[in-house]
């Protein structure tokens, strides 16, 4: 049975004709006359909006037109109009007004669904199991899903006869059925998954390799750890596989692999990070799985094998002849006094055959807090989603690689400072920016001025800073000229405590807290009470908050957060405290009963294996 393309209504073709007016306007200039015509978006056809209306979510669609006239009513109502549901970032109260009027009078047509909240998710999987009444459904994005629901989740997803494209991320520690990837491969119409899970405990025993079950997956992620000791399994469940990535592939002992040989002829494009997997255990999976390859992106690290370009080569020639695109980045901590033994075996692969493939590589040696690291990586970027720049690279290895502009890039990761000023690539389409070097240096320029040659900093929407000892100020004036920023992840920043009410005064801060747009706020590291009121401070369109408990009144900032009388806190509707411990439950349940406490808020505790995790939605 195939769902019907458009069901065209009645009010459709008799709307056509007398919809499709042009207002003609003529202008004329000292040299010719120019003729135009301007067409207002009610006068477009009934097909051309159709169209639209499917690019839009469902949501801004409704709010949009359904009180404008009955001709766009009767667009909304229409049964072959597709729903796109994003609830991804809405208030407790928008979304339960949104799931009576919108969801469960159009759960039979919403074709895509994303939400990212537990609260929301709950609310899907409890009431009648909801998700399996979802019979058009084609795409399933989740963030957040506990672990519990994964199975009740997966046996109610088997029944959906059009879903193609699932995305899970997992928000707790618990275990995760063993039979979980087994219920992901019955999906029947499932061609596109990605799965991130907060740990290792994925399966309670090990996979099975297949002998006659087949999913018709063709591009599988997997965002956690997963033991190459059962990647053959994996793989033997999915012959249609195209493109593969893992995120952490690793394994826990030194005894040999055993991999079957599994026919994958359609699997042409492999990203892999690996850690703690020798030479040798990698071209066992080389030899069995990857001969169709085409695409090669490959992080390691400390393994000095992995730089003998001659078994490369031979690896290559004998088992991946199709190979086209070969992206390394590889990190090694080199023993002392062995930097010019190393360096020697990174210009081998200098050689005719990497060069007649056009295959460039690089090397640096990065400063850490426990020594030197040595990295090699490739200097084109090729199709990377994302990129990290590190210190200066060897001179004399950098000949191939000249000042350029990098499209395919859209995350630039900086991990050493000293790139910023040396860095021979401009990253015109990045939206994010990472900083993660050890320090900065404070004597320099502005940061808008030694970063804007790397990326367009008023394009950025995500700014993460992860820079040891990052100042507050300076983070002032990196968000002064990254105005368009929405996500902001922060960790080590610093504050002069003596000018924490002076901060607030200057007139950079006054200009960046009324004009910048930042939504979603993560704070990963321990501040006190007024540091993180200052971040509230600044952030005055923030919805999301995500932080740690405070060291010197926990109680204060739950109470400041949740207070009604906030006016700093007026579009804040979500906050997850993350690593509070079992002592403070007491604390926070005393804040839930205040008066002063907004009323309409709902608490979720979910346990980690050493802390616990708190929501609050209203």
């Amino acid at each position: 049975m195939e769902y019907p393309k458009r069901l065209q209504s009645s009010y459709v073709n008799d709307c056509n004709d007398s919809k499709r007016k042009r207002l003609n306007v003529t202008t004329t200039d000292s040299n010719n006359s120019l003729m135009k015509s301007i067409i207002h978006f009610e006068d477009l056809s009934n097909d051309i909006i159709y169209e639209i209306f499917n690019f839009l979510d469902f949501r801004h669609a409704y709010d949009a037109f359904s009180n404008l006239n009955k001709r766009f009513q009767n667009f909304l109502t229409n049964l072959s109009l597709p729903v796109n549901i994003d609830m991804s970032s809405m208030s407790k109260l928008d979304f339960q007004s949104y799931y009576k009027q919108i969801i469960i009078p159009n759960i039979h047509r919403i074709k895509f669904l994303h939400l990212s909240n537990p609260f929301s998710i709950d609310i899907f999987l409890t009431h009648n199991c909801i998700v399996s009444k979802l019979i058009r459904l084609e795409t399933l994005i989740l963030y957040d899903i506990q672990s519990k629901d994964l199975e009740n989740l997966l046996t109610c997803l088997i029944s959906l006869p059009y879903l193609t494209s699932l995305v899970m991320s997992n928000i707790d520690e618990g275990r995760v059925t063993k039979n979980l990837y087994h219920e992901i491969f019955h999906l029947p119409m499932l061609k596109y998954c990605k799965i991130s899970f907060n740990n290792y405990l994925l399966m309670e025993s090990s996979l099975h390799i297949s002998i006659n079950e087949c999913s018709p997956i063709e591009h599988l992620i997997i965002n956690n750890d997963f033991n190459i000791h059962e990647l053959s399994a994996l793989l033997s469940y999915t012959p249609q596989l195209r493109r593969l990535s893992l995120s952490n592939l690793w394994q826990c002992s030194n005894e040999q692999i055993i991999s079957c040989p599994i026919k994958l002829n359609h699997l042409t494009h492999v990203s892999l990070n690996m850690n703690n997997i020798t030479f040798d255990q990698f071209e066992i999976l080389i030899k069995h799985l990857f001969f169709q390859l085409q695409v090669l992106y490959i992080t390691i690290t400390d393994d000095k094998t992995y730089l003998d370009a001659n078994r490369w080569e031979r690896l290559i020639l004998s088992y991946m002849p199709y190979l086209r695109i070969f992206d390394i980045q590889w990190e090694y901590f080199p023993q002392k006094n062995v930097y010019t033994a190393d360096i020697f075996m990174i210009e081998s692969f200098r050689t005719e055959f990497w060069l007649e493939r056009q295959w460039f590589f690089t090397s640096t040696l990065e400063s850490a807090s426990d020594g030197c690291y040595r990295v090699l990586f490739s200097t084109n970027p090729y199709r990377r989603k994302s990129y990290a720049l590190y210190g200066n690279p060897s001179k004399d290895m950098i000949s191939n690689c000249q000042k350029n502009k990098i499209n395919s890039v859209h995350h630039v990761h900086i991990k050493q400072e000293q790139t910023i000023d040396d860095c021979r690539n401009y990253f015109p389409n990045a939206t994010e920016l990472t900083l993660s070097y050890d320090d900065i240096n404070v004597d320099k320029n502005p940061p808008s001025i030694i970063l804007n040659h790397i990326v367009p900093l008023i394009q950025l929407t995500k700014l993460n800073i992860k820079v040891k000892s990052f100042l507050f100020k300076t983070m002032i004036e990196l968000l002064y000229s990254t105005s368009n920023i929405h996500t902001l992840t922060i960790e080590d920043v610093c504050f002069d405590k003596k000018e924490l009410v002076l901060i607030q005064q200057t007139e950079i801060f006054q200009l960046v807290s009324t004009r910048n747009k930042i939504k979603y706020l993560t704070i990963n590291s321990i501040y006190a009470f007024e540091e993180i009121k200052l971040f509230i401070h600044l952030c005055s369109q923030l919805e999301c908050l995500r932080m740690c408990p405070v060291y010197d009144d926990f109680e204060g900032i739950l109470q400041y957060l949740l207070s009604k009388n906030n006016s700093n806190t007026q579009c804040l509707f979500y906050i997850c405290v993350t690593d509070f411990s079992s002592e403070e439950i007491v604390t926070i349940d005393a804040v839930m009963e205040s008066k002063e406490t907004i009323d309409d808020y709902l608490a979720k505790r979910i346990t980690q294996d050493f802390y616990d995790d708190i929501y609050f939605w209203r």
